[in-house]
């Protein structure tokens, strides 16, 4: 079974894989344990054996699951176990579910596949809240939070991938999908991708397009106050890390604010390692932001300094 992009799943998929997690909760250490047929649950609207059939058979056939026959002196319910793809497969959508960073990509790549889908039915504004009961509103099959979807349509709208007004729990109410938005979707693209090469050079945030020249370096020229102000954006994770349930993970700062403090050294670093490290820190004060369920003042603090990094990347024409 591919997981692809955590989202849109067909009918089969969506039954296939949540057999898989039902399984997953039922087949006891190691994963290895039969299941009785009858013990596997499929939520969803209608006929529940008929989905739990089809996701067994998608299993079956896709080598994931196996049938396992009692022996004819005992009578006893059909049952199924894993394959060790299976237990693969599987372990990979569980601990996906619960990786912070893919759903906050995924939340974005699902948010702009939805706008596109609404822009190409005639409706160019669709109401946010809607997006939650669509086929992308989820990342293998547990719904996105209104957190998590409010801190994607700004991140969207920094990136100038949406546009829009109005105001859904800190999120763009009635979003619209931008031409930059569309290509990206038209080009199966993610917001995860790393930027393309640009064949220029950047002197004080002013984009000099110069000839593609072959091995030529990218450089972009960081005066002082740019220095100062990303040694302010590593100060400032710092700070949001120590803040409790901020949403930071310890490991994830202090990576991100090392490789800030060493393109804060630099006057003239490569343009496409203070591109990604920029991007990193913005998306980690984020997803940050998304995360701090237990902080509201970590949480409005984290989307300042992500939106002070977006700013940043802007007037050096980067992100």
């Amino acid at each position: 079974m591919d997981l692809g992009r955590g989202f849109a799943f067909s009918d089969r998929q969506t039954a296939e894989l949540q057999v898989l997690l039902a399984l997953h909760g039922l087949a006891g250490p190691g994963g290895r344990q039969p299941v009785p047929v009858d013990a596997i649950a499929v939520p969803g609207t209608g006929d529940e054996r008929q989905r739990r059939d089809t996701g067994i058979g998608a299993a079956v056939g896709d080598r994931l699951v196996e049938w396992i026959e009692s022996p004819i002196e005992e009578s006893g319910p059909t049952k199924v176990q894993f394959t060790a793809e299976g237990l693969r497969v599987t372990a990979e959508a569980v601990a996906l579910r619960g990786d912070r960073r893919r759903r906050y990509t995924a939340v974005r790549d699902g948010l702009l596949r939805w706008l596109d889908d609404r822009f190409l039915s005639g409706n160019t504004s669709p109401v946010l809240g809607d997006f939650q009961s669509s086929t992308w509103g989820h990342y293998m099959l547990q719904r996105f939070t209104d957190v998590e979807i409010a801190t994607g349509t700004n991140a969207l709208a920094d990136q100038g991938l949406v546009t829009g007004g109005g105001s859904f729990g800190g999120g763009v109410a009635r979003p619209m999908i931008t031409h930059a938005g569309r290509q990206l979707v038209e080009h199966d693209g993610s917001v995860s991708d790393p930027p393309q090469p640009a064949g220029t050079v950047v002197t004080g945030g002013i984009n000099q397009f110069n000839t593609h020249s072959p091995g030529a370096r990218q450089t972009v020229t960081l005066e002082a106050a740019d220095r100062d102000q990303i040694r302010a954006i590593a100060a400032l994770l710092r700070g949001l890390q120590q803040i409790p349930d901020g949403g930071l993970d310890g490991t994830e700062v202090a990576t991100v604010t090392s490789d800030l403090d060493e393109v804060a050294t630099q006057t003239q670093p490569d343009r496409t390692r203070v591109e990604a490290v920029l991007v990193k820190a913005r998306d980690a004060a984020f997803l940050a932001a998304a995360g701090s369920v237990g902080s509201a003042g970590g949480g409005a603090l984290a989307t300042l300094v992500g939106d002070h990094i977006q700013a940043l990347l802007q007037r050096l024409g980067m992100g």
